[in-house]
């Protein structure tokens, strides 16, 4: 039998010693004259360096697990952020589909442990990283978020709304279990499912545009939520000495790689510049919305049923002075100073809670 080596390995940490992964291709034949067989025989193998491989896996994993502690404390500086702000402008979706992220990841990482045993610690431990930032932190998120869109919940009604959340969780799950389905089988349609989940920011474009609002989150927010979850991306498409290379020969390609990080660039842009300008700035202005005028002048105070009073510092209003005072589509008044202070806390109405549009945006 005939073996003979290949070229060497082309990860240059392995090349340094050739003897470290040895290549071979082995061909041969057996004959039996007697039993009128003739036997062709073809292999392929090669060895590792197991040494090498576990140190690869640990920097790995370290990295991992030190974005996943970098997420966890990006998503608790959001939600403290959300509780001071209009928590209901945050697009539910949104978060959902970054917690499908974080779930794919989670139990990716566990099959890969049970398929590669000698990797099943490091796999594993940035796979309970996962669940746990998934559990704990972006499943308080979802019910912080739900819980503003249905201010009307109480102990009588809760059960009715609960199920709606559980319909949603339900409808995660099965997305998850096939995405994975279709990613283990090397299927096309895996593609279109991980170019969908990774357009999280699209729903809060769309709700931001929706409710006339800016983005709950800031700049800063919007840059590490969507740099650590590229962090995975990058990872496959663009290293050449990647986990996922060195032990299975899963297709990766490049371009959908490019096509991936510069679809998630551009809802990033489209959402910054919501958050800097206005959210209708993305928009070309035929199809911009009629802006509401805050400065509507009224016929008389008692006329519109106006309030005589700013009931934010108890003063009375000018009615003579245009822009002393603005009214709300809820037709209540206040005073210019207080509402825009308001707003900086709050887009809703003082005296109803009714959501306002931003007066910043006129």
């Amino acid at each position: 039998m005939d073996f003979l080596s290949l070229d060497p390995s082309v990860d240059p940490e392995i090349s340094r010693n050739p003897q470290s992964r040895l290549v071979l291709n082995g061909t041969g034949s057996l004959v039996s004259r007697n039993c009128a067989t003739n036997l062709q025989v073809k292999m392929d193998g090669f060895s590792l360096d197991t040494n090498h491989i576990l140190f690869k896996s640990r920097l790995y994993s370290f990295l991992f697990v030190l974005v996943s502690f970098m997420e966890c404390f990006v998503y608790i500086q959001t939600m403290q952020s959300m509780l001071f702000t209009s928590t209901h402008t945050a697009s539910m979706l949104s978060v959902t589909m970054l917690a499908a992220i974080d779930v794919l990841v989670a139990m990716s990482h566990s099959l890969l442990g049970v398929f590669f045993l000698g990797l099943f610690s490091s796999l594993y431990f940035v796979s309970f990283h996962k669940f746990f930032l998934f559990s704990v932190i972006e499943m308080r998120m979802l019910f912080i978020i739900w819980r503003s869109y249905h201010p009307e919940i109480n102990a009588n009604n809760y059960l009715q709304y609960q199920k709606q959340l559980s319909c949603l969780f339900i409808c995660l799950y099965m997305f998850i279990i096939i995405t994975l389905i279709s990613i283990y089988s090397q299927h096309n349609t895996s593609y279109y499912l991980i170019f969908l989940v990774y357009s999280f920011w699209v729903p809060q474009i769309c709700r931001s545009l929706s409710l006339g609002h800016r983005p709950p989150l800031t700049i800063k927010q919007i840059l590490w939520i969507t740099g650590l979850k590229l962090f995975l991306p990058l990872y496959l498409f663009f290293c050449p000495y990647n986990m996922v290379r060195m032990f299975t020969t899963v297709p990766i390609p490049l371009g959908f790689g490019f096509k991936l990080v510069g679809w998630v660039i551009i809802q990033t842009a489209l959402l910054i510049v919501q958050r800097v300008y206005n959210p209708y700035k993305i928009l070309p202005p035929i199809l911009r919305p009629k802006k509401y005028d805050y400065h509507a002048i009224p016929t008389t105070v008692y006329d519109v049923g106006l309030d005589s009073d700013c009931a934010i510092c108890m003063n009375p209003i000018d009615y003579n002075n245009n822009e002393s005072f603005m009214i709300t589509p809820c037709n209540h008044a206040f005073h210019t100073d207080c509402l825009n202070k308001w707003m900086d806390v709050k887009l809703e109405c003082p005296t109803c809670r009714t959501a306002i549009p931003d007066v910043r945006y006129i």
